[in-house]
């Protein structure tokens, strides 16, 4: 069993488009040529120095640049490679005699060889550059730079910021001699008149170009220190990210008997086999290559992901070998041979003004060959004989590439060959026949799955070009037959199955929706976006050639006269060409010429002659060519939402259910379950969680009953549920208690919760004890880390397994103190051990050990379309502030940071770094400095020499030097967090008092700040505590975050959407002074289009769903993409319609629908009939903390928290102790219907699809006596 890996990364955030000025003043027209010059004026001097005439240094003075007309070139690329080679042998050699079991009385006495072998290997790439824009500026009061009276900056005229931008101020702090009155490192927004700038506190007032609320005082320095500078928006350079990852496997695993070699025994078992480890069961071969490329005039990213599994396995009895079995013994010969090979290719560009390119291309090759071979060898008094030849070749090969800029082109190429070879035979023999007492068995067997997806998304202001191709080509072979006559006891049996799925998908899609829009940089436009751009070229070209010494305008000029614009618009032209080519052969024959003889043996009358021969071989190749201008969404008109009559109360029960989630079965849309928090069910004498199933569509429900797991004392609700994406099972988790509570239970003894799981398979109709299982343990202490555990608030989602997207993989994300922990299963019952996803700031301690801590909660997974694993998360360590946190897995969940994450490891007993350990690190500062909105945790470890208080204080030392490193190059320390464990979390487990290199560690981990907010759940200035809102007093509220991700393979195929609560003014200010300010929460939705690095897919700031126009309060959303359309839901509680003496106590439920992915919403429709009140019960937890949505071809189906009685069935009457509620809306065709634009949209797609398949059951000329023949080709 082996494992290799191989991670390469490449940041560049230099891309600053400051370039060089020439040292004499004489400048050449561009940064490089004036490097250039200052070399040669240093070189000229240096000669002359050395007696040598001036000016003899040769020169290309204004001749040559390496800038293009758009400014300085950054590039960051990475080269991951992986070979991982692997050799498994078990075998009697050539010539030797063994002899087993020829004591006396022993029957047993058998040989058995067995080769075993499970190998993975694997290779990232990450490459991204950023393009920052900096203008520098002198405060000297000398230079009236500044201007005190209209607190003005004077910049360069082509400065490049825009009224609104925020831009970041790096110089000096305060309003001493050296400081201007801003805050170093601080963000402001500018109002921009000319080259003269000025800066405020927020985005809102820069923009009212009528008020100067918010201005900025600023103020000349006396006595400048430093640079000075302004920065922000994008740079006017290039950036170029270029990421190559190739991995490359080979497996051999053979169990054989050698030429020439005897062996006697009373059996003999030959196996090559792939063995179980912790779950996986397949050789593992990947390549990933993701590249980026932010910012500038031009942007390129280009990924090349390569990955070639080849995989042999063989079992054997070679030529001239012969075995005597003894005692009536049998012979098996058995070779597995299971693989899964993935190759992964992203490249995004954004942002770029210009022109953009995201060019992404992947190969994947895989093949297995997969035989039990008896050979020309004698075999005499076997009883049983039988062969096995299984394998299986799951291939998933995806290439993504996204651009947008004023001209963007996405090149995009898929190619995936499989080629599978299984064989089961018998060897034609020199003399004699194969002789036998009992029944023969050959059988031959593949599974095969080739999944090819080449999917391109353009967005551009004037011309985008989207061309995608995705190619799969997929050979099965399966044979099992004989060459050599054959006389068995029982039957004889001869079987070939093969089972294949080939697909090839190509998704071109082109939206003209991108903001960048060429213009003409002299403002001479040229009547349309590709004109401004050739003329741009042709002003620079000719302000290069005047640098030169020719004369001016010498250039040549297009202006006016062509443009690829047409008359009505811009011009998108998306290509898609998919191809699958498979070809699957299943033969089981009898050739000519043999003779078979089966059922001779005494009393033998089933000896049959069975010739089987299966193929099962899909071929699909789908190409899809769209090319739109988007604009804006409808209103929702056929909704029965918030019609007298339409809610259903789902529990209608005494107590208080809440809290509720919803999943609705995607084989079955009239198969729905809920399920809440049911108070007193969980805490009565039983304990014992319920679900509500639903199988009309949600007209009617029944109450099932969820069983415990093995070992769990009592249920503690925070239930979340989800349906495999086939519908088959249903995955239900929930918190359970560790032991047992005094009785009462729920009189506040419960103690530490584990998780616990059950699954239905079913519908949700039948729920058994025997299909549940834990998460982790139930153990008081989990991790073995000799400090209790106790975990809170799972969430759980169901996608693609990364390794095999036929497959499905569930994820489960919980808190433990404060800390994002993640588990992964492949049927909900068998799971992987948690594992840190981020949240760590700090340690618990007992004694001198030390755990993770933090103050994270609620952290949300989702699945992406190729297997991605995504995970937000909310932190609320700061009074009256909460971050939003991201983090990424593309490997199932085993590992976080988007393969980003590093280590450094030191020698025993010391904390400095090595040359080594800096080349790691400057690694991180790139990727810091490119991304500022990464955070990273820094962990220090030790091994187990030494006592635990002393590797308590040098883990920490550790930590501190990687910590102080990063400081010095630039790394603001609020972005860190340091902690040490000392000996408390082994990466490699050892005993006491043991040297280990692997345990010498500083851990960097790397997690994503996407947003700020002012609704901080447990640490509200207001209150001191929780965030109280007047509908939700008792419990209060919080971000209360929802995500989903776009699976349509629409024009926002994987697009992530996150869906929170925040302050309606997102000032910045906690309003923890101003209730009106502080109750008045909206729901906001914010997206990424590029894995989660960059939340701009909806604009710069998040985007308001709810219409209303007062300070009501809106909380606890929840948001679901529909997966056939690509539409977007989202709905929350509402309290705009409470406008009696108390207002904004009461709330109904509300929804709104986008379908041009989330830009643009609907009005807003009242789902629920009548109005809730919780806030005088004084009691329970309110609505609770989350509501449900789910939404499915055209159905938004909803569940919250409910108690106006407006359907008269609540037992606790109006106004009491709430039930869960379900509605739903029911979207019309015209409800999806996006306005599209004038502009010209060129689509093209062909697919095709070539199969052959052969199912092969025969027998030839030749002589067959048993007790009967059975022959199937199916």
């Amino acid at each position: 069993m082996s494992h290799s890996d191989s991670r390469a990364k490449a940041s560049s955030a230099g891309g600053e488009d400051t370039p060089a000025t020439a040292k004499d003043g004489k400048d050449q027209g561009g940064g490089v040529s004036n490097q250039a010059h200052n070399q040669a004026a240093f070189a000229d001097q240096q000669a002359g120095a050395n007696g040598a005439k001036g000016g003899v240094a040769g020169k290309t003075d204004g001749k040559t640049a390496a800038e293009g007309q758009g400014g300085a070139v950054q590039v960051a690329g990475a080269l991951g490679v992986t070979v991982a080679v692997s050799n498994t042998q078990a075998t009697i050699p050539d010539g030797r005699t063994i002899v087993a079991g020829n004591g006396t009385g022993v029957t047993d006495g058998a040989v058995s060889l067995r080769a075993e072998n499970n190998t993975d290997g694997s290779t990232t790439a990450d490459a991204s550059t950023v393009v920052i824009n900096v203008q520098k500026f002198d405060p000297d009061d000398a230079k009236n730079t500044i201007n005190e009276t209209t607190d003005t900056i004077t910049l360069a005229s082509n400065h490049g910021f825009h009224t609104g931008d925020a831009v970041l101020y790096k110089g000096k702090s305060g309003s001493g001699d050296d400081g201007i009155g801003l805050t170093d490192a601080s963000t402001y927004y500018s109002r921009v008149d000319g080259d003269k700038v000025s800066l405020y506190d927020t985005k809102e007032h820069a923009l009212d170009t009528s008020k100067t609320d918010g201005r900025l005082d600023l103020q000349e320095a006396k006595a400048p220190e430093g640079v000075y500078s302004l920065r922000g928006g994008k740079g006017g350079g290039t950036g170029v990210g270029i990421a190559v990852a190739v991995n490359v496997g080979h497996v051999t695993n053979e169990a054989s008997v050698g030429s020439g070699a005897k062996v006697t025994a009373d059996g003999l078992k030959v196996e090559a086999l792939t063995p179980d480890v912790s779950g996986d069961a397949t050789h593992s071969f990947g390549a990933t290559a993701i590249a980026g490329a932010s910012g500038g005039n031009t942007g390129v990213a280009g990924a090349l992901a390569v990955n070639v599994g080849i995989s042999n396995a063989r079992a054997s009895i070679a030529d001239t070998a012969t075995l005597t079995v003894t005692d009536k013994g049998d012979v098996a010969l058995s070779a597995e041979n299971f693989v899964a090979n993935a190759a992964t290719t992203k490249a995004t560009q954004g942002d770029a003004s210009k022109f953009g390119m995201g060019a992404s291309l992947v190969l994947n090759i895989g093949e297995t060959d997969t035989n039990a071979l008896i050979g020309d060898a004698q075999i005499s008094d076997a009883h049983d004989i039988k062969l096995s030849a299984s394998s299986s070749n799951a291939m998933t090969t995806h290439a993504d590439g996204g651009a947008s800029g004023a001209t963007a082109a996405t090149p995009v190429i898929a190619i995936t060959v499989s080629n599978n070879d299984s064989n089961a035979k018998i060897a034609a023999a020199t003399s004699g026949e194969l002789k036998l007492t009992g029944a023969l068995e050959a059988s031959a067997a593949h599974k095969g799955s080739v999944e090819t997806v080449a999917s391109g998304d353009t967005k551009s202001g004037d011309t985008g070009l989207g061309i995608s191709l995705a190619l799969t080509i997929g050979s099965d072979s399966v044979i099992a037959t004989t060459e050599r006559n054959i006389t068995a006891g029982g039957a004889v049996t001869f079987a070939a199955g093969t089972t294949s799925s080939n697909k090839a998908e190509a998704k071109a899609s082109v939206a003209g929706s991108d903001e960048n829009k060429a213009t003409a940089a002299d403002g001479k436009d040229q009547g349309g976006g590709l004109n401004n751009q050739v003329h741009n070229q042709q002003q620079y070209a000719d302000k290069r050639a005047g640098a030169a010494g020719a004369s001016a305008g010498t250039t040549g000029s297009t202006d006016g006269k062509a443009a690829a614009d047409t008359q009505s618009g811009t011009v998108e032209v998306a290509g898609a060409a998919a191809v699958s080519v498979a070809t699957a052969t299943a033969k089981a024959t009898i050739p000519d010429g043999l003779t078979i003889v089966a059922g001779n043996g005494t009393g033998v009358t089933t000896g049959a002659l069975n010739v089987k021969a299966e193929n099962n071989t899909d071929s699909t190749a789908i190409a899809d060519g769209s090319a739109t201008r988007e604009g804006g969404v409808k209103g929702v008109s056929s909704s029965t939402a918030g019609v007298p009559g339409g809610d259903v109360n789902v529990t209608k029960l005494l107590g208080q259910q809440s809290e509720t989630t919803i999943a609705v079965n995607p084989a079955n849309h009239q198969n729905i379950i809920v399920a809440p928090n049911n108070i007193p069910g969980i805490f009565d004498a039983t304990s014992q969680d319920s679900v509500w199933v639903s199988t009309d569509g949600g007209t009617t429900w029944t109450e099932k009953l969820i069983p415990l797991p093995t070992g769990g004392a009592a249920s503690h609700g925070d239930p979340s549920l989800v349906f495999s994406r086939d519908g088959s099972r249903v995955v239900y988790v929930h918190m359970v208690d560790k032991t047992v509570p005094t009785p009462p239970h729920g009189n506040g003894t419960m103690g530490a919760h584990g998780i616990g799981v059950a699954v239905s398979l079913d519908g949700g109709n039948t729920w058994l004890p025997a299909n549940t299982a834990v998460i982790g343990s139930l153990d008081a202490d989990e991790d073995g880390d000799s400090i209790n555990d106790d975990n809170d608030k799972e969430f759980i989602a169901v996608g693609p397994d990364v390794f095999d997207t036929t497959k499905d993989r569930f994820a489960v994300t919980f808190q433990r103190s404060g800390v994002i922990y993640a588990s992964t299963s492949p049927d909900g019952l068998t799971w992987c051990a948690p594992v840190i996803v981020g949240g760590v700031d700090g340690h618990r301690d007992n004694g001198d050990l030390r755990a993770p801590s933090g103050h994270s909660i609620d952290a949300i997974p989702r699945f992406g379309p190729n297997g991605e694993l995504y995970v937000v998360w909310e932190e609320w360590g700061t009074a009256g502030v909460s971050h939003v946190m991201f983090d990424v897995s593309y490997d199932g969940g085993k590992t976080w940071g988007g393969g980003l994450d590093q280590k450094v490891f030191f020698d025993t007993d010391k904390s400095n770094l090595d040359s080594g350990d800096k080349l790691v690190l400057d690694q991180t500062i790139s990727m810091l400095k490119a991304d500022p909105t990464l955070i990273v945790t820094v962990a220090g470890h030790t091994d187990t020499k030494a006592s635990d208080a002393y590797n308590d204080g040098l883990s920490e030392r550790r930590a501190a030097s990687v910590s102080q490193y990063l400081v010095t190059h630039d790394i603001d320390p609020g972005r860190i967090v340091q902690v040490g464990f000392g000996e408390n979390r082994l990466a490699v487990p050892t005993a006491d008092e043991v040297d280990e290199v692997g345990n010498r560690r500083v851990e960097i981990s790397l997690d994503r700040l996407i947003y700020t907010g002012n609704v901080n759940v447990f640490n509200d200035p207001a209150s001191g505590g929780r965030y109280d809102i007047p509908a939700q007093p008792v419990r209060g509220v919080w971000m209360g975050l929802s995500m989903d991700v776009d699976h349509s393979g629409g024009v926002n195929n994987g697009r992530i959407y996150v869906s929170l609560t925040d302050q309606a003014d997102r000032d910045g200010d906690d309003d923890s002074k101003n209730p009106t300010d502080h109750n008045n929460t909206d729901i906001f939705v914010l997206a990424s289009d590029d894995d989660g690095r960059r939340w701009n897919a909806l604009g710069d700031d998040p985007v308001r769903v709810n219409d209303d126009e007062g300070d009501a309060s809106q909380f606890h959303a929840w948001l679901g993409v529909d997966q056939k359309s690509g539409d977007v839901a989202v709905s929350w509680y509402d309290a705009r319609n409470d406008q009696d003496e108390t207002p904004n106590d009461e709330v109904q439920y509300f929804a709104a629908l986008s379908t041009d992915g989330g830009k643009h919403w609907s009005n807003n429709v009242q789902v629920s009939d009548g109005m809730s009140d919780t806030s005088k019960l004084g009691v329970g937890v309110d609505y609770g903390d989350y509501s449900g949505l789910a939404f499915v071809d055209g159905t938004i189906d909803m569940t919250w928290t409910d108690n106006s009685n407006s359907t008269g069935d609540n037992p606790d009457h109006v106004h009491s102790l709430t039930d869960v509620y379900f509605d739903h809306i029911k979207l019309a065709d015209g409800d999806h219907s996006i306005a599209r634009g004038s502009s010209t949209g060129i689509g093209i797609a062909v697919a095709v699809n070539v199969a052959d398949v052969t199912a092969d059951a025969s027998i030839g000329k030749a002589t067959i006596s048993a007790d009967g023949v059975i022959v199937q080709a199916l």
